[in-house]
């Protein structure tokens, strides 16, 4: 089965991120993966050890990559992170560009 059917979530194809967006924080918040967005292990409190930490980013990185569509795969290429590749994400991505 694939990750789409069991999250019921499609995959990034570009003009789809704000609401591909959404979906993905609500599912990775249910895992209890959502940190891994917007943290580093080094980040006070966050996750309870480098292990921890390790554990949920590449859970977290397969999910993302999973969840990309190959068009859209070269934004995360190469990111050592799942925080990296978010931002890379939204940086490309985001209807909503902070000057």
């Amino acid at each position: 089965m694939s990750i789409e059917a069991i999250t019921g979530i499609k995959r990034l194809t570009g003009d789809n991120f704000d609401t591909w967006k959404f979906h993905i924080e609500s599912y990775l918040a249910a895992e209890g993966l959502q940190d891994c967005l917007h943290h580093y292990h080094t980040d006070s409190g966050r996750f309870e050890c480098i292990a921890d930490y390790m554990e949920k980013d590449n859970r977290t990185r397969n999910i993302l990559i999973c969840l990309i569509g190959e068009e859209c795969l070269p934004s995360v290429k190469g990111k050592k992170s799942a925080k990296d590749m978010w931002e890379s994400l939204n940086s490309k991505y985001s209807l909503v560009k902070c000057e």
